[in-house]
């Protein structure tokens, strides 16, 4: 093996222990599956601006609380919503500022490619 090759292997090494093993690797993909859905992306933009509750969310989204529920309940199985109980109102925010991250940076890329493409 040369010199070059040895490089190239150890450098592929190093990469292979920092990808993601399999249990990892089907909780980020399951991560983005959930938000792979138009609604849900509407809900994580809506509470990026704080806690609602179902009903304000259906009112926003022009959808049933039923549908809404639905559609929660998966974000928060999948870690991406959190809630809380007062009386006998539910309230829903992001899970944590990660989930605010994620959504600004992937918007920021698509308002760049944008620009780009009217350039």
């Amino acid at each position: 093996m040369s010199a070059e090759n040895g490089a190239r292997h150890s450098e592929l090494k190093k990469i292979k222990k920092q990808m993601p093993q399999s249990g990892e690797i089907t909780q980020l993909a399951d991560f983005f599956s959930v938000l792979s859905d138009g609604t849900r992306v509407l809900i994580v933009s809506a509470l990026r601006h704080g806690e609602l509750c179902v009903s304000h969310l259906a009112e926003l989204l022009g959808l049933s609380d039923s549908a809404v529920s639905h559609q929660l309940r998966l974000m928060r199985q999948n870690n991406i919503v959190k809630s809380r109980r007062e009386g006998k109102y539910i309230y829903y925010s992001l899970s944590d500022e990660h989930v605010i991250d994620i959504y600004d940076v992937v918007k920021t890329h698509i308002d760049e490619s944008r620009a780009l493409k009217r350039a």
